[in-house]
């Protein structure tokens, strides 16, 4: 039966979606802050990608009832139409596989005797290719909890190219393509600014495609103030989750309008959501950019204790997930002179001893920063940025301390001048 089972195709035997230690919490949280809202195209493979998350974690009580929500999504949402089945796929076999791991194959054989109807019912035209129902969920799901966004843009392309009406395949197609580029505002290349334009025409109500687009032009040097302040009232009225697009109308007024405007919005979310997790994970996102970033406008003490109890609060509501807030309420500290608390939390997080190699190089590349600006230790700060660069996962966090180290050496003013060249060169890097 094990061997049937493994011919399916489902969170249980994509191993390019096996998650472990702190990212399977965190990606938990990220599937539990899309809510339940059934206006959203994705919830169905949400919640079967979290029933799979569930069982990761040991909560198999729990992968169940999300599956089964799962089953009723895809059925809600199919109406009997011809895509129901080719979406239930990845679903049955997530449950055949769970009630396989419970001990119950007489519930796992039925679901695997429905799948293997189904995949003889809807016949890929090759053993190499998956259903386009099944290729776009593995891509969703690639994009949600890891970093394989070209294979998750592979994967949407060939589904879309088989099933172009698929207005939602589109969008996140586009939206991975933004992913890529988180950390670089420059304008968009003609191709995909070109698809953002169609994404956003076709899929009027996908407000997060909506805000990027506004962004992308305002990067082209058009006013949008107007417009961005148009879309925070849409994002407002609708139900709170990641989708629906709260944390982009926000970055969209940092750059756009003022960090004082972005506060007011996040607030009036509060007001409207108070007791929603990711709404105030959203909320402590802006108090720490306007804490940090804002240094033309001193904050009031009122600002400062709203902004660090509401990072403390969103630490406490991500238990297993708080890493990053964590370097957050550093900052907040650092620029609000508590150095000590800084330090201490520094101390914590170093002191960690399962940090996966990507946190590990975020982490280095937070402290090296905080040594050199905050506690004016160039010495030590030169020894972090190594670390961080000498980790070889390619991000933004590395490059920025590979920069870093770069100016460092060419001004030619740090004891370690000679040791920063040997370590750039031992990197074998691309650049000069």
């Amino acid at each position: 039966m094990e061997a049937r089972l493994k011919k399916v195709p489902c969170h249980f035997t994509w191993d390019d979606v096996l998650l472990n230690g702190n990212r399977l919490s965190t990606g938990r949280y990220k599937l539990e802050d899309f809510g339940d809202d059934e206006g959203n195209a994705w919830l169905g493979p949400i919640c079967n990608t979290l029933g799979f998350v569930h069982y990761r974690l040991g909560s198999n009580a729990e992968a169940m009832q999300s599956l089964n929500r799962a089953t009723e999504v895809i059925r809600l949402g199919g109406e009997g139409d011809a895509s129901e089945g080719p979406r239930l796929v990845v679903n049955y076999g997530n449950l055949a596989w769970l009630h396989h791991h419970m001990g119950d194959d007489g519930e796992s054989q039925r679901y695997l005797s429905e799948v293997e109807d189904l995949l003889s019912q809807y016949p890929n035209p090759s053993e190499d290719e998956l259903l386009p129902e099944v290729a776009a969920e593995k891509a969703w799901t690639l994009m949600m909890l890891t970093k394989q966004g070209e294979q998750a843009e592979n994967l949407l392309q060939g589904a879309i190219e088989r099933q172009p009406g698929r207005v939602e395949w589109k969008s996140s197609l586009v939206i991975s393509m933004l992913k890529a580029r988180k950390h670089d505002d420059g304008p968009l290349d003609p191709q995909v600014w070109e698809k953002l334009e169609n994404a956003r025409e076709e899929d009027p109500d996908n407000l997060y495609v909506e805000i990027k687009h506004l962004h992308y032009r305002g990067v082209r040097g058009e006013g949008v103030e107007d417009q961005a302040r148009d879309l925070a009232e849409k994002v407002l009225s609708r139900p709170a989750g990641i989708h629906n697009g709260l944390k982009a109308i926000l970055r969209l007024y940092r750059q756009y309008l003022s960090l004082p405007e972005a506060v007011d919005v996040a607030e009036r979310a509060l007001r409207k959501d108070p007791d929603n997790r990711y709404v105030k994970k959203c909320a402590a996102l802006c108090y720490y950019w306007r804490l940090t970033f804002n240094t033309e406008t001193p904050p009031s003490s009122t600002v400062v204790d709203r902004g660090v109890g509401l990072t403390q609060e969103v630490i406490a509501l991500y238990p297993q997930g708080n890493f990053v807030k964590k370097m957050n309420l550093a900052n907040i500290y650092a620029n609000t002179h508590r150095l000590a608390q800084a330090d201490a939390i520094y101390d914590d997080l170093l002191a960690r001893e399962h940090l996966d190699p990507a946190d590990k190089q975020t982490l280095y590349n937070h402290y090296a920063k905080h040594l050199a600006f905050k506690r004016n230790d160039r010495m030590r700060s030169v020894e972090y940025h190594m670390k961080a660069a000498e980790i070889p996962i390619q991000s933004y966090f590395r490059n920025n301390s590979i920069k870093a180290l770069r100016k460092i050496e060419a001004r030619g003013r740090n004891r370690m001048c000679p040791e920063i060249h040997a370590f750039l060169r031992n990197l074998h890097l691309d650049e000069p």
